[in-house]
């Protein structure tokens, strides 16, 4: 018997594990254990496959009180009861079971009353998949998510212009809204971006997104710039880099010349600090 460094083959496993797992391949791990010593390791036992039926799976389910149990205790039995449909029978007996009269969820009231459970779609077609099966089959989907949150939804077809332009609108940032992925990828495949974009800030336009006409309908809605810009900043900008912001703001009441409200909106007729105009200077403070 021949001396190593190590005294156990887990000491060996834990400073050379590349060198463990070549023995393990090659099938020499026991060749080595003789070799210095050391206690084989010890194959673990085969476990039997069980050919579940619909019987044998039901005359187990009777042994637990709540699926967590049985998912515990036996979870290749809940697995095959769950694969062939036979989870709302095996959980009859069980508190708070699956079991539900025949034709339940083909009632649209009992669909949308169990949505309401749930904040999140995930959620929903994780805790309550047959309710969501049966609405996403009736198309009572949207009517039963109508209360979850937006981001959460991204069936096919649920985004459309309308639903992307009013994520926007509640975004409100570029950030924000690209949180949602499945809002903004729909917005880009079908062209709706840019007008998105018109609802956020942090967004570079493009000059063609507004007409003037659109531009001066709704500078005639404000008074003063203060709440043009509060209202819709991006219609504000628009009239600046196409130079109209003269005419939208003609019949608005004028106000002292670098006043601190006035250098906030004298500051988003620029892209960065070098454009702006001396007198802004002063007030940097803005």
């Amino acid at each position: 018997m021949e001396k190593s460094e190590y005294k156990t083959l887990g000491e060996w496993r834990k400073a050379d594990k590349s060198a463990f797992n070549a023995a393990i391949r090659n099938g020499i791990i026991n060749e080595i254990c003789d070799m210095f010593g050391w206690e084989q390791i010890k194959p673990k036992p085969k476990l039997k496959k069980h050919n579940w039926t619909k019987e044998s799976c039901i005359e187990e389910a009777k042994k637990y009180e709540s699926i967590s149990l049985w998912q515990k205790n036996n979870m290749s039995c809940y697995q095959y009861a769950h694969k062939n449909g036979l989870k709302n029978e095996c959980t009859a007996h069980m508190v708070n079971g699956l079991q539900k009269p025949k034709g339940y969820w083909l009632l649209k009231e009992n669909c949308i009353e169990d949505a309401k459970r749930f904040n999140t779609l995930k959620e929903w077609v994780k805790k309550s998949s047959s309710s969501y099966q049966s609405a996403k089959k009736n198309n009572w989907y949207h009517e039963c998510s109508a209360h979850m949150e937006m981001k959460t939804i991204s069936l096919p077809g649920f985004w459309t212009k309308k639903r992307c332009i009013e994520e926007a609108k509640i975004c409100k940032t570029k950030k924000n809204f690209s949180k949602n992925l499945a809002a903004l990828t729909a917005a880009k495949k079908n062209g709706w971006y840019e007008e998105c974009c018109l609802y956020l800030t942090g967004i570079k336009l493009s000059l063609d997104l507004w007409t003037k006409e659109e531009v001066l309908s709704i500078a005639k809605k404000h008074t003063n710039r203060i709440d043009w810009i509060n209202e819709n900043k991006q219609s504000y900008r628009m009239a600046c880099r196409n130079k109209w912001i003269d005419e939208c703001t003609a019949h608005m009441s004028s106000r002292s010349k670098w006043s601190y409200e006035n250098c906030k909106v004298e500051s988003l007729k620029y892209e960065n600090i070098s454009h702006r105009c001396s007198g802004f200077h002063r007030f940097k403070r803005c």
